[in-house]
């Protein structure tokens, strides 16, 4: 449905309880009916206008107490290694820039257009949907939240929460090698 994933992806029997949606619409469920939301790798996938709209639809659609819990890649962090002096050593041993690692890391686009044919190359050119389009670090993620409406924000540790058994979502080789943040807000009763 997003076109995000080959048709053949797709086709894979996944549970029916998943619900599959284009997060850049309106979330498919009423308003303060749910009781958590876990979000992981997504939100930077959005341009920062639709990112605003999804947190303020989290905030719609949470139950009074209800809790949103983000993990984006660490934007402070990436720029800290950035500055940090002198090249680094690559998987091949070769040198590598540190530019080039920022700018790998931030994966707003690959450093050429992906596929061997036409059509593929013209399907990532209109679905770039794998692509970065926003990067945060806690301070600018935090505040998106508190625009939104959620208060009692905080930045939280990997596998911390308010949120009841995260050990179950957050587990080791589900996130990435990168640095990461972790934010929660809660909706105010």
């Amino acid at each position: 449905m997003l076109r995000i994933f080959p048709e053949q992806s797709v086709s894979i029997p996944w549970d029916p309880s998943i619900v599959f949606h284009d997060l850049r619409k309106k979330l498919p469920f009423a308003s303060a009916s749910v009781g958590m939301i876990y979000c992981a790798h997504t939100l930077e996938h959005l341009y920062l206008d639709q990112a605003r709209r999804l947190l303020e639809d989290c905030f719609r659609v949470l139950a009074p107490g209800g809790i949103l819990r983000m993990v984006v890649p660490d934007l402070k962090a990436m720029a800290l290694n950035y500055v940090a002096p002198g090249p680094r050593d690559g998987s091949t041993g070769a040198k590598v820039m540190p530019a080039d690692v920022f700018v790998e890391g931030l994966l707003l686009r690959a450093p050429s257009l992906p596929g061997r044919t036409f059509l593929h190359r013209l399907y990532y050119a209109f679905n770039d949907f794998q692509s970065h389009k926003w990067m945060y670090d806690a301070d600018s993620l935090r505040s998106q939240f508190e625009l939104a409406g959620f208060m009692k924000v905080q930045s939280m540790p990997y596998r911390e929460s308010k949120i009841d058994d995260i050990d179950k979502v957050e587990q080791e080789g589900r996130h990435l090698d990168g640095p990461e943040i972790y934010i929660e807000g809660v909706k105010p009763f």
